[in-house]
C-alpha cells in the first residue's frame, strides 16, 4: 500500500539538514553608505553593496592588507547605477582578519574608495572635473547570514505542533 510522506517525516528531514554538517558559506555580503562631506554633492548620502568569496585566498596589498576580490558590486551614486563591470579594480581589505574598508575605483576615475591606511579612516573620493570634486565618509555593515539554527528550531517547533495524537485503543 502506498503511503505518502507524513508531515513529521518531512520536518525531521528538514531538521536533520539544518543540524547536519554545514558547508560554510563562502560569499560574504556588505551594505555601505557614503555621506558626502565636501564638494557639490555635500551633504548627500549614497548607498550600495558588495560581496566577495572568503574561500578564495586573498592577494597581498601594498600596505600588507589581505585583499579579497569583489564578486559583486552595486552603487547608486549621483544618479547613476554602478556595478562590478564599471570598476577598474575592487577588493575588500582586511588587516589581521579585521575588515578595514573597500579598495575600489571606477573605470573612468570619477570615484574611489580607500580602506584604512595608517591612522586614517576609510575614505571616499569623487572627481567629475574642475570644481566638481569632493570626499565622503563611507560606513560598512556586514549582512548577516541566514541562521540555519532558526530553521531547525522552526522545523522542530512545527513538528511538535503538527504532531497528531494517536488514538488510544482499549
Amino acid at each position: 500500500m502506498f503511503r505518502p510522506y507524513q508531515p513529521i517525516t518531512i520536518l525531521v528531514w528538514l531538521a536533520a539538514l539544518a543540524f547536519g554538517p554545514a558547508a560554510s558559506a563562502a560569499i560574504v555580503n556588505y551594505n555601505f553608505s557614503v555621506e558626502v562631506i565636501s564638494g557639490p554633492l555635500a551633504p548627500q548620502t549614497f548607498n550600495g553593496s558588495f560581496a566577495f568569496d572568503d574561500a578564495v585566498p586573498p592577494t597581498l596589498g601594498i600596505g600588507g592588507e589581505d585583499l579579497y576580490a569583489l564578486t559583486g558590486f552595486s552603487f547608486d551614486f549621483d544618479g547613476a547605477a554602478y556595478t562590478l563591470g564599471d570598476l577598474d579594480y575592487g577588493d575588500a581589505a582586511f588587516v589581521g582578519g579585521n575588515f578595514v574598508g573597500l579598495d575600489a575605483a571606477d573605470l573612468v576615475g570619477s570615484f574611489s574608495f580607500l580602506p584604512v591606511i595608517g591612522g586614517f579612516s576609510p575614505a571616499f573620493l569623487y572627481d567629475f572635473g574642475p570644481q566638481q570634486s569632493g570626499d565622503g565618509n563611507p560606513s560598512f555593515v556586514q549582512v548577516p547570514e541566514p541562521a540555519s539554527g532558526l530553521l531547525a528550531a522552526a522545523a522542530f517547533g512545527a513538528m511538535l505542533v503538527g504532531r497528531r495524537r494517536q488514538p488510544t485503543t482499549g
